[in-house]
């Protein structure tokens, strides 16, 4: 009994932990043309702002630790976009666009 009892502590100490975060991915356009070597920062609710920058073809890709809503921003975009977090790899594309009072927003294309 101690053995099969060492046994399944071994297994429970050695096994991964549970997957609870994932990939979430994607590219940023402007004005058609991939909105390169941009940084991107992703905010969730009891975690710390996550940053990164997009490549030279305006690629993306963050490991997201939660699960849930969390917000996107890009560098000199006042207004975020709303993404959400999942166990498995999620891909959310951009467009940068002029709004009406001139500002440049983040929209889905």
């Amino acid at each position: 009994m101690r053995k099969v009892l060492l046994f399944v502590l071994c297994l429970w100490v050695l096994s991964p932990p549970a997957a609870n975060a994932g990939l979430v991915h994607g590219t940023i356009r402007e004005r058609g043309a991939p909105a390169a070597n941009r940084i991107i920062t992703i905010s969730c609710t009891n975690l710390s702002p996550i940053t990164a920058c997009t490549d030279n073809q305006g690629d993306y890709r963050v490991f997201v630790p939660c699960q849930g809503q969390c917000e996107l921003r890009v560098t000199d975009i006042t207004q975020p976009a709303t993404i959400y977090s999942s166990d498995e790899p999620i891909r959310y594309d951009f467009e940068i666009r002029p709004a009406p009072d001139g500002r440049a927003v983040l929209m889905r294309p």
